[in-house]
This record gives structure tokens, sequence and C-alpha cells, in this order.
């Protein structure tokens, strides 16, 4: 398994138990988790995990994290160009 950037490997690991439960755990799971960000998680094959996730995740995680975010008490918005 290659080293992954910034949080990609704790997604990785969400993805991995994701994969392996049963649907009734799943719901458990869904209940106390981003319930899109496991949604955009799940349909992800290993082969993929590489060039999908990393850069969508840091975009997300710190596009939330930020402190104009924070400040301005509203989901984040991405402004183009």
């Amino acid at each position: 398994m290659e080293a992954l950037p910034g949080n990609a490997p704790y997604a990785r690991v969400k993805a991995g138990v994701i994969s392996a439960v049963e649907s009734s755990v799943w719901a458990e799971i869904a209940a106390h988790t981003h319930n899109k960000l496991s949604w955009f998680l799940a349909p992800v094959k290993p082969e993929e995990w590489a060039d999908r996730v990393p850069r969508l995740l840091d975009v997300l995680v710190n596009g939330l994290g930020s402190d104009d975010a924070r400040r301005a008490g509203r989901r984040c918005t991405f402004r183009r160009g």
C-alpha cells in the first residue's frame, strides 16, 4: 500500500470499514459520520484510491476548516477562478 498525503490515510481506513461491514452496521456508521463523505468513499475501488481521493478530500477538509468559513458561521462555498 502506497503512502497517501493529507487526510487520505484516515479516509482509506473508513472506506475499508464501510466495504467490510453488513448493511445494518453500515447504517450505524453512517449515523456517526458525514453521510456525503461516506457515500463519496464507498464506491472508490482500491486501484482508483490514490488518484481520486487525496486531492478531493484535502480540498473538502481544508475548505471546511478555513478561518474564513468558521468566522462566517456558514458552509464553505468554492469560488471559481
